[in-house]
């Protein structure tokens, strides 16, 4: 009696799902779908006219930093400037976005004036992902000297890499150079940077330009304190050669998509 009960139970449910797909509007399965977490809403979210685009997503736009890619910090100390640059920039970037709409966003912003508004928000289904990782004993200041002082002020032994990773997006517009015919996208971005064990909210300008199909590229640069990560800027001949606690981070990022054939060869976590 129980069987029997339990499949009268099945088929009921299931009639009374077919019944609510035919009853229920589109947009209440919209909010349902936001309710359950769906989508983020500190994001500019498109879940389009039916109910179709709330439960299937298409595959985020995935992103991978090219080999040119490199970070590069300058200070000053009491004897002039300095700067030491890494080459071993890795990381991704994953955008939950539709391939269409990000090509006509760049197509707004070649085309656009920088007195013009700034374009509309990409759609995301849910918060992008961007994750950058760096080395500490790959930044190079040309000098055997200052790279081991370097290291050695960000404590390279105990938290070797340099780790930078996105949040959100705080405000957009229109940028142009003096050397540029056409605009690029200027974001200020709060993220994390974790310099030396410590991780500290930063606020970044990025300067984000598209160079052909599928490719972009980012300049990012901001103003860090290294006292605010617990480190003393290094010191040499007795003190007599200080840094000062004042350092600028550049990043200067290439990014490729990441085809199919990449991540059918990447290997499997």
């Amino acid at each position: 009696m129980t069987c029997v009960r339990g499949q009268l139970f099945v088929r009921n449910a299931g009639a009374l799902a077919a019944s609510m797909r035919r009853l229920v509007p589109p947009v209440l399965l919209a909010a349902l779908a936001l309710a359950g977490g769906v989508a983020s809403a500190d994001l500019h979210v498109s879940l389009g006219t039916g109910h179709k685009s709330v439960f299937t997503s298409p595959a985020p736009l995935q992103f991978v930093l090219a080999a040119q890619s490199r970070l590069k910090l300058k200070g000053t100390a009491t004897i002039g400037g300095w700067s030491c640059v890494s080459e071993k920039v890795s990381g991704q970037l994953i955008l939950p976005t539709d391939r269409k709409a990000l090509q006509k966003l760049f197509a707004h912003i070649h085309n656009a004036q920088v007195s013009d508004p700034p374009p509309k928000p990409l759609p995301m289904r849910k918060p992008a992902i961007g994750e950058l990782s760096i080395p500490v004993t790959s930044l190079d200041g040309n000098s055997s000297g200052m790279n081991h002082d370097m290291w050695h002020a960000l404590k390279a032994k105990r938290h070797p890499t340099i780790r930078y990773s996105f949040t959100r997006a705080l405000h957009a517009s229109l940028f142009r150079s003096k050397t540029s015919l056409s605009p690029c996208l200027k974001l200020e971005v709060l993220g994390k940077l974790t310099l030396a064990g410590v991780t500290r909210d930063l606020r970044t300008n990025m300067y984000v330009r598209k160079l052909a199909a599928g490719r972009y590229s980012i300049r990012a640069m901001s103003t860090v304190w290294m006292r605010n990560f617990g480190v003393k800027p290094p010191t040499a001949f007795f003190g007599l050669i200080r840094g000062h606690n004042r350092v600028r981070v550049i990043f200067d990022l290439y990014l490729s998509k990441r085809s199919a054939a990449h991540e059918e060869g990447a290997p499997k976590r």
